[in-house]
């Protein structure tokens, strides 16, 4: 198991990368969308600086949400494994986005 962590870690940081890549590329419209959920009242341009951090961050949650489900759940692989990770970042970066907005 220990000689797989490496291509685990670059697997997951290329799916960072490019969630990272995409999200700068809309300028935070993902942040976006957890900030409305949130915090329904915030309208116009005040939203943006929290929305590109929000965006950025749920990205790069994506490679600790991806190494916990291999260590919790070794058995899932493969597409399974992808979905898992990615419902795994929602939620953190939905909690991410309650804990920004009390700030």
């Amino acid at each position: 198991m220990s000689d797989q962590w490496l291509p685990w870690i670059m697997k997951a940081g290329l799916a960072a990368g490019a969630a990272f890549g995409i999200g700068t590329l809309t300028m935070g419209l993902p942040g976006t969308v957890f900030v409305s959920l949130v915090n329904p009242n915030l309208h116009g341009d005040s939203v943006w600086p929290a929305a590109v951090i929000i965006t950025q961050v749920g990205a790069l949650l994506i490679v600790p949400a991806s190494l916990a489900l291999r260590l919790a759940m070794p058995n899932l692989a493969g597409w399974r494994h992808a979905q898992a990770t990615a419902l795994l970042a929602i939620v953190a970066t939905l909690l991410f986005a309650i804990f920004v907005s009390r700030q």
